[in-house]
C-alpha cells in the first residue's frame, strides 16, 4: 500500500480519486490549496503525488517546479492529472517534464491505476 497526495483545487475529482485508490489499496491524502501543497506533501511524505495541471494561483506546473527545487521532495514521482487533452496526443514523453506519467480527464480506473503503478515503480 502507497501513500498518495492528491493535489487538486476541485473537491469533486479529490473524492472520486481517493475512493478509487482505495479500491485499488492505496492510502490518500489531499490538497485542495496548490500555493500550500508543498508544505503538505513535506508534512505527509507520499510515495506518489497526483497533481492537477490547471489550478487557480499556482498552477500544476509551478508546484512541480517547486517540488523539484526541494530535497525533501524532488524524488517523489509525481503524475499529472489535466484536461489537456493535447499533451496526450502531442504523445509527449512525461519524463521530459519531470513527470513519473500523465492522466488526462475525464479518466477511468484502469487508467488512473496503470500510471500510479507506473509512478510507483520509476520511485
Amino acid at each position: 500500500m502507497a501513500k498518495v497526495m492528491v493535489i487538486d483545487d476541485d473537491p469533486g475529482i479529490i473524492e472520486v480519486v481517493e475512493v478509487m485508490l482505495s479500491l485499488d489499496g492505496h492510502a490518500a491524502a489531499h490538497s485542495q490549496d496548490s500555493s500550500a501543497a508543498l508544505e503538505r506533501v513535506r508534512q505527509e511524505a507520499p510515495d506518489l503525488i497526483l497533481l492537477d495541471l490547471m489550478m487557480p494561483f499556482v498552477d500544476g506546473w509551478q508546484v512541480l517546479a517547486a517540488l523539484r527545487r526541494d530535497r525533501q521532495t524532488q524524488a517523489i514521482p509525481v503524475v499529472m492529472l489535466t484536461a489537456r487533452a493535447d499533451l496526450e496526443q502531442a504523445k509527449i514523453n512525461p519524463a521530459g517534464w519531470g513527470l513519473a506519467d500523465f492522466v488526462v480527464k475525464p479518466f477511468d480506473f484502469e487508467s488512473l491505476s496503470n500510471a500510479i503503478r507506473k509512478g510507483l515503480s520509476a520511485a
